[in-house]
């Protein structure tokens, strides 16, 4: 997988919150994500690095100082931004 996560979410209607990721309808996809539209943070490191997403997930909660399993907690945060997700993702560099 060659993809990182900035590629995916490169701009704030590719991300999503409160849903694991959308279809082009708005609809909650939690199956094939290729078909998804927008991603929540946990779906798109999962969507680029596939069986390597645990530890890019624990690298990332280790970050946010969350158990990475929970990243969603803070992705659907009401405060979050989607600049505070591609901020996070570029000095990560995932």
């Amino acid at each position: 997988m060659n993809r990182k996560v900035v590629d995916i979410l490169d701009r704030p209607s590719k991300w999503c919150q409160n849903s694991y990721s959308r279809l082009a309808d708005g609809s909650t996809n939690i199956g094939n994500l290729f078909k998804s539209t927008s991603w929540c943070l946990g779906a798109a490191i999962d969507q680029c690095y596939g069986a390597n997403a645990t530890s890019i997930k624990d690298k990332v909660g280790r970050k946010i100082k969350i158990d990475g399993e929970h990243l969603h907690i803070w992705n659907d945060d009401p405060k979050r931004t989607y600049e505070d997700v591609i901020n996070l993702c570029k000095k990560l560099k995932i």
